[in-house]
């Protein structure tokens, strides 16, 4: 791992960015938890570099003290505070991969800044320049909320999963503070069973791309945790037939939920 010292790299510009007029009231640090944050563009004050000349980075605040970002070959990871509505990183930390685009400074996740929050655009005013991040955040999955309902699996291309433990469905519960849970629903006595779940955090962005981060299991066997943890290795999500789908770029695999009628 490379340590990034904030040590280093203080004093920072901490003045708010200027992010204009909008139709649409800007979000709050906390609102802002679990959206995939997505790099458009980057103005040192010489250089105004844009999407095309930019690695694809995506920031993500995974609650009020963590932060991760993945540039597609190296991630990182960071706590924060938050004083005077001003975001001070802490311990900040990354792998150490050589990549194409090794010069990109990431030194505004290692130093305090003053995120200014837009409905989907996201201002980060740093040392070395300003930094523009936009996203969108849908609320709804054909007319039926995407939080507040619970998602039963109605199908899986990946067999194991889709006959996992015979009548014992599971279920996923995405949450408004971007946590999740996969709980087990006893299709025999109509109830859940609680005893083993997966659970963490979960983003999604505007071009369907769809995370679950930071999660862990409790309960269950060494082979039920190893075949149900698939769920979570998804990469984009889309709508077919009012169902929510979750797929796997990389082993090809698509799960499907609906939602349970019952909510």
């Amino acid at each position: 791992m490379l340590f990034l010292s904030a040590a280093l790299l203080a004093g920072c510009d901490l003045m708010r960015a200027d992010s204009g007029d909008r139709e649409q009231p800007g979000r709050t640090l906390d609102e802002a938890a679990g959206i995939i944050w997505t790099l458009e563009r980057w103005d040192t004050g010489e250089t105004d570099l844009r999407r095309d000349d930019l690695p694809d980075f995506n920031l993500v605040f995974n609650d009020s003290t963590h932060f991760q970002g993945d540039d597609g070959c190296n991630k990182y990871y960071g706590e924060f505070t938050v004083e005077n509505d001003s975001v001070n990183p802490s311990a900040v930390y990354s792998t150490q991969i050589a990549c194409d685009f090794a010069t990109f400074p990431y030194d505004h996740l290692t130093q305090p800044f003053l995120p200014e929050f837009g409905h989907d655009e996201l201002t980060i005013k740093s040392g070395d320049g300003i930094y523009h991040y936009r996203s969108s955040h849908p609320e709804e999955v054909a007319g039926t909320p995407m939080v507040a309902t619970r998602w039963r699996l109605s199908g899986s291309t990946d067999r194991e999963i889709d006959n996992f433990e015979g009548n014992m469905t599971p279920e996923l519960s995405l949450n408004a503070d971007r946590t999740f849970a996969i709980n087990w629903y006893w299709d025999a006595d109509d109830s859940v069973f609680d005893s083993y779940r997966i659970k963490g955090y979960w983003g999604i962005a505007e071009d369907g791309e769809f995370r679950f981060y930071e999660t862990g299991s409790r309960g269950g066997s060494a082979g039920q945790s190893q075949v149900m943890s698939r769920l979570t290795n998804v990469t984009y999500y889309r709508v077919v037939d009012r169902q929510l789908v979750l797929f796997d770029e990389e082993s090809g695999d698509e799960h499907r939920f609906r939602p349970d009628q019952k909510d």
